[in-house]
C-alpha cells in the first residue's frame, strides 16, 4: 500500500499462498484484505482504519469442508465501509458470502451460501469466478459462475453460467437466485462487478469453444435496475 504523496511503499500482509486474496477500499480510506488463511480451509479478512495499518487476526471462517477453492475470494467494500467478500468451496458446490460493519467496531456475519446446494457426491464441478458488489444504501449483489455439463460424448464443451443474488437496502441477506448469462460450450473468465445509483453491472470475458471448432473470445458485459427481479437483466453486449 502507498498513501497519497508517500514514495514509497509499506510491507507486505504475508506470503501469496495461491488460494487468491483480494483487497477493497472505502472512500474514507479503511481497507479490507481477504486472504486464505493459510491452512486452505478458511478466510482471513483483516481491517484498516482510515490511515492507520492493518489489523490481524481478523477470521471470517475456518474448517471449510473440501477446502477452499483456489482463486475464488473477492471482496467488496460500499461507499459506507461495509465489507462483503465472497468464495467458492468444495469445488464449486458452495458459494458462500459474508458481512463485516463499517469502522472498527465490525464483525463478520456467520457466513451463509448463495448458490443451490448441489449436495454431498455430486458430480457438479463449479467454475471458480465469484464478484462482489456493493452500493451506498446498503444494496448489494453475488454472482458467481456455474458449470453447465454437456451429455457425456456429445462432442460439446460444457457450458458456463453466471448466477447471481441480490439484497435490498436494509436487508441482511441475499434474496432470490437468478441465472444472469449461459454460455454454451465455452467459460466466464475475469469476472468483475460495480453498483452504483442502485444498479449493478457485470463485465467478463466468455470463451466459446463450437464442437470442432476453434475457440473464440469476446468481451460482454450486463446491467440490472432494482426494479427488475434477479432473473432480469439488460441486453449482454459483446465486442
Amino acid at each position: 500500500m502507498r498513501r497519497a504523496g508517500d514514495p514509497s511503499w509499506s510491507g507486505g500482509l504475508g506470503a501469496d499462498t495461491g488460494q487468491g486474496d483480494d483487497t477493497a477500499f472505502a472512500p474514507d480510506g479503511s481497507a479490507v484484505y481477504a486472504a486464505e488463511d493459510g491452512t486452505g480451509d478458511g478466510v482471513s479478512a483483516p481491517w484498516r482504519p482510515p490511515g492507520g495499518p492493518f489489523a490481524g487476526g481478523e477470521t471470517v471462517t475456518s474448517g471449510i469442508a473440501g477446502g477452499l477453492d483456489a482463486g475464488s475470494l473477492r471482496v467488496a467494500m460500499s461507499p459506507t465501509g461495509e465489507a462483503t467478500p465472497l468464495w467458492s468451496e468444495d469445488t464449486g458446490k458452495r458459494i458462500m458470502v459474508s458481512t463485516r460493519g463499517p469502522g472498527a467496531s465490525g464483525t463478520w456475519s456467520a457466513p451463509r451460501q448463495v448458490n443451490a446446494d448441489e449436495g454431498a457426491g455430486s458430480t457438479f464441478m463449479g467454475c471458480d469466478e465469484t464478484a462482489p458488489a456493493a452500493g451506498p444504501d446498503g444494496r448489494a449483489v453475488a454472482l458467481w459462475t456455474r458449470l453447465v455439463p454437456e451429455p457425456p460424448l456429445s462432442g460439446q464443451w460444457d457450458g458456463c453460467a453466471i448466477e447471481a443474488a441480490w439484497r435490498g437496502p436494509g436487508a441482511t441477506t441475499f434474496g432470490t437466485r437468478g441465472t444472469v448469462r449461459t454460455v454454451e460450450h465455452g467459460m466466464v473468465r475475469y469476472m468483475r462487478a460495480a453498483m452504483g445509483d442502485g444498479r449493478a453491472a457485470v463485465a467478463f470475458i466468455e470463451d466459446v469453444v463450437p464442437a470442432g471448432g476453434a475457440g473464440t473470445q469476446s468481451y460482454a458485459g450486463r446491467a440490472r435496475d432494482p426494479a427488475r427481479s434477479p432473473s432480469t437483466a439488460s441486453a449482454c453486449a459483446t465486442r
